[in-house]
């Protein structure tokens, strides 16, 4: 389980790679110089991340949030350097951190699904892969930079369909997960109904 835990930060860790430098350049024009610099140290990070030099990547990372406190791709990244140095906190901090900077960022979303899964935190898990599932893929990977812009959204994104499968995987291999969907489901399902009489109410 373990080591399948780890290949698939790889994974993740990879495709955030490959869009970073996909997206690292298109958004330079709208970027302060503070900004440029900590997106090059992140881009530095990555580089050295893929050649397995983590704790110097590590420290870019850092260095990046340190000139620019709202990246959330480096909170990410910093996430997956705590867990491969086996610091569950930490990483757990880091990948709440990036979330909670950019919201509609999708990495630390399956990060921490399968964060949870290694730590045995199947209902957080869930939860997470769920999150991700209703996300698409945008192509910001550097965000957020934009001055209010998000990115457009990838069509092609094969985390969301992984993202799906685990979920459901995982809810049918957990009864009581699956009735605590259900009653989710049925709440946001009533909620929606309530918003929409009021509205409808607020029209007239």
């Amino acid at each position: 389980m373990l080591k399948r835990h780890y290949r698939m930060i790889l994974l993740i860790s990879a495709v955030n790679i490959f869009f970073s430098f996909r997206a690292g350049f298109i958004f330079a024009i709208e970027l302060s110089e503070s900004q440029k610099q900590a997106r090059m140290y992140r881009l530095d990070g990555l580089r050295l991340q893929k050649s397995g030099n983590i704790e110097v990547a590590l420290s870019l990372f850092q260095k990046a949030i340190e000139i620019d406190p709202s990246l959330a791709a480096a909170y990410n990244d910093i996430g997956i350097m705590y867990e491969t140095m086996d610091s569950p906190e930490l990483a757990e901090k880091a990948y709440l951190e990036a979330i909670k900077l950019d919201q509609e960022f999708t990495g630390p979303y399956a990060n921490l699904a399968l964060f949870y899964e290694s730590q045995n935190q199947m209902d957080k898990a869930v939860f997470y892969w769920a999150k991700r599932a209703e996300m698409g893929l945008r192509e910001d990977f550097l965000s957020p930079p934009l001055q209010g812009g998000v990115g457009e959204v990838i069509e092609d994104d094969p985390w969301r369909k992984k993202a799906q499968d685990r979920c459901a995987e995982l809810v049918a291999l957990m009864p009581e997960l699956k009735e605590k969907q259900l009653e989710a489901e049925e709440e946001e399902l009533k909620n929606k109904i309530t918003k929409e009489r009021k509205q409808a109410r607020t029209e007239k």
